[in-house]
């Protein structure tokens, strides 16, 4: 499959978008339709609780029928503009292993998370960011911002709220990443986890992150130092200038296989055999990169 074009954000079809009317025929609707269903917004959910990979209960809003349409195709428009070279999630063809690669040869890393990274996207932010950085009108950024959030901040659920939370922080990210530059050091974001590496990374760096990071609203959690060469990032470790499977990726590896072997359910040993193939395609991943490193 060809790899998508990406083009810089001055000429995204959301653009400088001035009509409210020109916006709904980009969406495929008529201008009642839109206005109807932004004031409708909040209505076009569906909730529940779902379990992860970890055993992890969490709360999912996720947007029905036409609206998920709309966020799925403003997702996308989204996702065609070229993002800062820093960012590996939610760019596609960017993995959590070539975020991890970045900092391989670091000898400090340094790393935050941003907490409940989506529910703490206020609606205003999105506004902003259409009004502002996408040169929007008034009305088209406060139907988009309508659109995308529910309850005054983005939905857990919905195709488009990884995409909008990152640029609803679009100037937060250019700030750090100056700092991090001036600093001698390299920054890498994946969705809500930020780490800066290098020879050295100082308090007062990391301090001035933080300053920026609470200045926006948003909070941070999760801080993790690690020295000598040594380090696990998003899910990938780091050892002395090359990358490995994480001893508990290959725990989750050996549990699902003795798992699937005695399961007698068809349907549940599916689910079973699709993590099973999941990381362990990961661990041949990354494997195959560690030798790659190591040649280098």
């Amino acid at each position: 499959m060809p790899k998508r074009k990406r083009y810089p954000l001055s000429q995204s079809v959301l653009f400088g978008m001035q009509s409210r009317a020109k916006l709904a025929r980009q969406l495929g609707m008529s201008r009642k339709e839109l206005d109807k269903l932004a004031k409708s917004a909040d209505q076009h959910y569906w909730e529940r609780e779902i379990e992860d990979d970890r055993g992890k209960t969490r709360h999912v809003e996720v947007p029905t029928h036409q609206l998920k349409t709309v966020h799925t195709k403003i997702a996308e428009y989204l996702r065609r503009i070229e993002p800062y070279e820093f960012v590996f999630c939610p760019v596609k063809g960017r993995s959590n292993v070539d975020n991890a690669v970045r900092h391989a040869k670091s000898r400090e890393i340094r790393s935050l998370d941003i907490v409940e990274f989506y529910p703490s996207v206020p609606c205003r932010r999105v506004y902003w960011f259409f009004n502002t950085v996408m040169h929007c009108s008034s009305d088209v950024s406060a139907t988009l911002a309508h659109l995308l959030t529910r309850a005054d901040r983005l939905p857990t659920g919905s195709p488009s709220s990884d995409i909008v939370a990152h640029y609803a922080y679009y100037d937060l990210w250019a700030d750090v990443s100056q700092l991090v530059e001036d600093a001698g050091c390299t920054l890498t974001l994946y969705m809500d986890d930020l780490v800066i590496s290098g020879d050295a990374v100082f308090d007062k760096l990391i301090w001035e992150v933080k300053k920026r990071i609470y200045a926006t609203g948003l909070r941070y959690h999760k801080e993790r130092h690690y020295r000598k060469g040594r380090a696990v990032v998003t899910g990938v470790a780091i050892r002395d200038g090359s990358i490995a499977a994480t001893h508990q990726r290959h725990l989750n590896h050996y549990n699902w296989r003795k798992e699937a072997a005695g399961c007698e359910d068809e349907d549940a040993r599916k689910l079973i055999v699709q993590k099973l193939q999941g990381v362990g395609s990961q661990i041949n991943r990354i494997a195959l990169i560690s030798s790659q490193l190591s040649s280098d």
